[in-house]
């Protein structure tokens, strides 16, 4: 039940309007397993593909936190290395785990929604939208693009700690977002932003009544995501075979958008409306104009 609802006098709590909610999230995560499963089944074999070779077979010997793409992401890392040693090439725990992870992401994205008190109906509906469109499935072939599922996921989490801390006042969930963001920033960079997610979603929606906006000791527990921040920071310093830490020669060959700042600005276009159109033509090297050789 949500925080500040009173029951009318004399309404037990197993009334039938309180269980509709429980039910409608039922429903929810059946559609979520049952659909996901209908597009995953045909393709739970399936090898793998791109770089998951790279980060399953080549670099399956070396340090946890190391990957030949240079990036800064050591939970990720770490994570494909423990799966590689644990099932080897095997795809079906794979594909198992992306699944899972898939659903969720779809499960958290329907619990933010309603924690920022969308109706049922719509968010299910924004659900579908988000996780049934044939350009979104792309995460739940190529496994290594489960890292993006992943950082949603820890993403989602920080959020809706923040929400809880912010109606509640808990301590526990104002940790288990900083937990979370650090989670995220291991995973994958761009998770970078969530902080300012959390702070629209702050400003707009969940900042209580009667609270002053204005006051700098109500921003005060935004403090604590500084350090994850900090630890990220201590990492990228430290790790010597990142891209920073490369001649400017080298570290070009591993960039997006090699070609200027022309090809860049066109590269994130074409990104964009890979996600937002499901029919867009996909995004290729080509135009970005990087070579595989």
């Amino acid at each position: 039940m949500k925080p500040g609802r009173i029951l009318p006098m004399g309404r037990p709590e197993h009334d039938p309007l309180i269980s509709q909610g429980r039910l409608t999230i039922v429903l929810l995560v059946a559609f979520l397993v049952l659909s996901a499963i209908y597009v995953m089944m045909p393709a739970l074999n399936l090898g793998f593909v791109a770089d998951d070779f790279v980060h399953l077979s080549n670099d399956s010997g070396t340090p946890w936190y190391y990957s030949s793409d240079t990036l800064y992401r050591p939970l990720r890392n770490g994570l494909f290395k423990i799966m590689a040693h644990s099932f080897g090439l095997e795809p079906l725990p794979y594909r198992l785990f992306a699944l899972l992870a898939y659903l969720l992401c779809g499960f958290l994205w329907y619990r933010l929604l309603r924690a920022l008190d969308i109706a049922a109906a719509p968010a299910m509906g924004a659900v579908a939208l988000a996780f049934f469109t044939p350009r979104i499935h792309a995460l739940l072939f190529w496994f290594a693009a489960v890292q993006d599922v992943l950082y949603v996921i820890c993403s989602l989490g920080v959020i809706l700690c923040w929400i809880r801390f912010r109606q509640r006042g808990r301590r526990g969930a104002l940790i288990g977002s900083f937990s979370l963001y650090a989670l995220a920033l291991g995973l994958k960079e761009t998770a970078i932003i969530t902080p300012a997610l959390v702070a629209l979603a702050d400003w707009f929606i969940v900042w209580p009544q009667g609270m002053d906006k204005t006051r700098i000791r109500n921003w005060v527990p935004y403090a604590g995501f500084l350090l994850p921040l900090v630890l990220f920071g201590g990492f990228i310093y430290w790790y010597p075979q990142g891209r920073f830490g490369m001649p400017a020669a080298e570290a070009a060959r591993f960039t997006y958008g090699g070609s200027g700042f022309v090809g860049t600005a066109s590269a994130e276009l074409r990104s964009a409306l890979n996600l937002l159109v499901p029919f867009e033509n996909p995004f290729a090297l080509r135009d970005i104009d990087v070579s595989l050789a």
